[in-house]
């Protein structure tokens, strides 16, 4: 699907040099998350790349009764960016830049709130990102990148009372935090 969008927009995925990494992530917002991933990027002309994630990323509980999220919280998310690496004098560093769009799927868990009775809901969610990271060649085929990350995440987080009254809502948070991936280049 990515392929037809770029072919369409005038733009080609190159023939070699695509990579596939792995990432640990920490991010911060009204709470923690923490998560790994799978990221895969395709080279373009002029520098210019896409890549594509899959995450799963796992939420700190708030500390508070009414701090959301109340109840386990993981969401897998899947996205999709576009960015441009710049190469330095060094053959050995870049950085770039990248912003996408990613899907989240949340699942919660056993609902700990210390409200009795009270139930902890959530719906899909949609993130804007923006990044900017340096990567650093270890060998012909390996790269380490360090990003710093900046989300936005539109969500419906709900906590409801058992008579069904609304305790608690949030409809967006801003996250921010940094992503450390270990890349191989085919």
């Amino acid at each position: 699907m990515l392929a037809a969008v770029l072919a369409a927009s005038g733009q080609s995925l190159a023939a070699g040099g695509a990579e596939l990494g792995v990432r640990v992530s920490a991010l911060h917002a009204a709470t923690h998350s923490q998560g790994i991933g799978l990221i895969v990027r395709w080279p373009m002309s002029q520098g210019y790349f896409a890549m594509a994630s899959l995450d799963r990323q796992h939420y700190e509980r708030g500390d508070s009764a009414l701090s959301m999220p109340p109840a386990e919280l993981r969401s897998t998310v899947v996205g999709a960016a576009f960015g441009r690496e710049q190469r330095s004098n060094s053959l050995l560093q870049s950085w770039f830049w990248s912003w996408g769009l990613s899907a989240g799927f949340p699942t919660t868990g056993r609902n700990e709130s210390a409200i009795a009775d009270s139930l902890f809901t959530t719906a899909t969610e949609i993130h804007l990102t923006a990044s900017l990271g340096v990567s650093t060649k270890l060998s012909d085929n390996w790269t380490l990148t360090g990003t710093a990350r900046l989300e936005r995440h539109f969500v419906e987080w709900r906590l409801t009372a058992a008579d069904g009254s609304l305790l608690g809502r949030k409809e967006a948070l801003t996250a921010s935090g940094l992503s450390l991936a270990v890349n191989y280049k085919f």
